[in-house]
């Protein structure tokens, strides 16, 4: 896990746990004393009756009943922190969950595929894009396909110009349709351009300009 992500994690339990202790000890001795002090005042109200004057005890029952009221609100509140408190804590570890399960991206390379295996897609999304790019941000799947195609013709493997069994495109072509589908669904290519026409995103270049920033980063190591 990211170590500034963990660091904040810590942070926000560390905060959590401190606060609720504070506002326990808090609570606890007010509490304490607010029940001390509705004890006294029964007996206050117990000795009105008892000599007959009831009156006098309206004072203190009114009284009496507010401490109760604040009694009953403080542990409310301090049931609803103590539940605020476990909820976090639930969420904290579902994302500590989330993120060592989050598989890590690894930088950009490109590389060929062995002899006997096909392209990776990640190839034909760099292509994809640099395609697009140097066509103005879009252009048609046709001339799309085929600029790739040339720009690839010493990538492809043997196994990549095969052509498929359910058609008559060569796997390297529709695996191009794949990826393009693919970039679409990631918001690196725009969805609201006209059928037959693929044009890439704000989202697109960015991401463009971050593969091939992590290809020199790789050619200079």
């Amino acid at each position: 896990m990211d170590k500034n992500i963990q660091d904040a994690l810590d942070l926000i339990r560390n905060e959590i746990k401190l606060k609720t202790e504070m506002m326990g000890g808090v609570e606890i001795d007010n509490l304490k004393e607010k029940k001390e002090k509705i004890g006294k005042l029964e007996k206050i109200i117990n000795y009105c009756y008892e000599i007959g004057n009831q009156n006098l005890a309206t004072e203190p029952q009114r009284e009496k009943a507010r401490l109760e009221n604040e009694v009953k609100e403080h542990l409310q509140a301090q049931d609803d922190l103590k539940n605020m408190y476990d909820r976090l804590k639930t969420m904290t570890k579902k994302l500590e969950e989330n993120l060592k399960s989050k598989p890590q991206t690894k930088p950009f390379t490109r590389t060929r595929a062995k002899k006997g295996e096909i392209t990776r897609d990640e190839e034909y999304s760099y292509y994809i894009l640099n395609v697009l790019i140097e066509m103005g941000g879009s252009g048609k799947p046709k001339y799309v396909v085929e600029k790739i195609g040339e720009k690839m013709r010493n990538i492809l493997t043997e196994k990549d110009r095969e052509k498929l069994r359910t058609g008559t495109d060569l796997r390297w072509e529709n695996r191009v349709k794949w990826v393009r589908n693919s970039l679409k669904e990631s918001g690196y290519l725009r969805e609201d351009s006209p059928h037959g026409l693929w044009e890439i995103s704000e989202s697109g270049r960015k991401y463009y300009e971050k593969l091939k920033n992590d290809e020199e980063d790789n050619e200079q190591q």
